[in-house]
């Protein structure tokens, strides 16, 4: 999937919330052209029609309204990691447009469970063998969105076995990364690995990466 199939993507779940009159609105006064994970947008967006038709009204930074989901331990380190904080968090906050997806989605899907345990989407979205892989080889118990692994997780599960294997092209990069891959350009990526002290150029296999952006990627570039 490339830029422009994320980008139709993106706006198809923008306009499922809000409608495409509303959301086009919104884009022409913030001078949007193209839509990527790293867009910042209001989570007003995630709150329907309505509330987001309202936000654009007002169209300014207001606080004061106390949202229950900021309270799960998943939005609040993926928003870390993003550079946003929990602190002043209101539905006018701007966030990522990439974490928002997946916030609904694990939301809607109840895959978010007590203290952001990711156990679950892991389990459903890679199988009980990528989930029990972790837990085992990591020391693991529960997976939150904090929770570092390699970057071959994005590629599935028998990668990932091959991963905890030791296999040799694995575990020493080996340029198995292929240079076109789509989601190498896009920004939530780089903005991690630039707060990492790293660039694309060094991002391997076994690069570890945030669970949270793993998913995040996943979600845009390989599930339908």
């Amino acid at each position: 999937m490339d830029i422009k199939q994320v980008d139709v993507k993106l706006r198809d779940f923008a306009e499922s919330l809000v409608g495409n009159r509303a959301l086009d609105v919104y884009l022409k006064y913030m001078g949007l052209k193209l839509l990527t994970t790293s867009t910042l947008v209001p989570v007003a967006l995630i709150l329907g029609k309505d509330y987001f038709e309202k936000f654009i009204k007002d169209m300014k930074q207001v606080g004061g309204s106390n949202l229950p989901v900021v309270d799960n331990p998943l939005i609040g380190n993926t928003l870390k990691l993003a550079g946003a904080s929990t602190l002043t968090f209101t539905p006018e906050t701007l966030v990522p447009l990439g974490i928002l997806m997946l916030v609904y989605d694990l939301m809607n899907r109840k895959l978010i469970q007590t203290g952001g345990n990711l156990n679950k989407f892991v389990k459903e979205t890679y199988g009980n063998r990528v989930l029990d892989l972790f837990l085992k080889y990591q020391g693991l118990k529960l997976l939150t969105s904090t929770t570092l692994v390699p970057f071959a997780l994005i590629f599935g599960k028998d990668m990932l076995e091959d991963f905890f294997k030791g296999d040799k092209q694995i575990m020493t990069g080996g340029g198995l990364l292929p240079k076109d891959l789509p989601l190498l350009d896009d920004p939530l990526l780089g903005n991690f690995l630039k707060l990492s002290g790293l660039s694309v150029l060094d991002l391997s296999l076994r690069t570890m990466v945030p669970l949270g952006i793993v998913a995040v990627l996943y979600q845009t570039y390989f599930e339908e």
